[in-house]
């Protein structure tokens, strides 16, 4: 399945500092092979199945919990590797991304990063697909949710594995404190997901 969209840019929306050119969710990706990149910073990010990525002479496997993130114009390749590679992705637009990705995120170039809590980000790529479909009026909204998918991005990724993990423990601390101080009475998975601010 390809839902995907490519939002109209208008005057407005090039005067945001943080907006999208295009966004996919659950999209069964093709294989790409980009000789001179893309013009644009784009993050994607596996949902289900694996893929590679060619990268400055290097060969990447994604498998779920792992995104990558590519800058403009440098050369790449990706394919899948399962009979199904399922990704999520957005490309972001606006004159901050430029600036947050190199100067916040701290990011040099093009890489793979893994995620310690990748359905938060897919949560939000699907409420930027959805509502990116509403049209020109939603711009604003795009904007923010955009923004919000950026800090998650730099929240909840890592280039090591070991990182990743340290930072979903952490992320679940409160639950097993929880636990551990509430052992003897009856606890809910409401409870918990509550603590963690999660669904249950």
């Amino acid at each position: 399945m390809k839902k995907m969209i490519f939002p109209v840019i208008t005057g407005l929306e090039d005067k945001l500092p943080y907006y999208t050119n295009g966004v996919g969710i659950e999209y069964e990706q093709e294989d790409i092979n980009r000789p001179n990149g893309h013009p644009e910073y784009q993050w994607i990010q596996t949902r289900s199945g694996s893929g590679e990525l060619f990268l400055n002479g290097k060969r990447h496997i994604l498998t779920p919990s792992q995104g990558m993130l590519l800058f403009p114009n440098e050369p790449h390749s990706y394919h899948t590797v399962d009979q199904n590679w399922d990704v999520d992705w957005i490309i972001f637009h606006g004159k901050g991304v430029e600036s947050f990705i190199k100067n916040t995120l701290g990011a040099t170039e093009s890489n793979v990063y893994y995620i310690s809590s990748p359905a938060k980000i897919s949560t939000k790529l699907e409420e930027l697909y959805y509502t990116a479909l509403k049209g020109p009026r939603t711009a604003s909204k795009c904007s923010r949710i955009t923004y919000d998918i950026l800090l998650d991005i730099m929240e909840l990724t890592s280039k090591s594995e070991k990182s990743a993990l340290d930072d979903k423990l952490k992320r679940i601390e409160p639950v097993i404190n929880f636990i551990i101080e509430n052992y003897k009475s009856p606890i809910t998975l409401h409870q918990l997901s509550h603590l963690v601010q999660m669904t249950p």
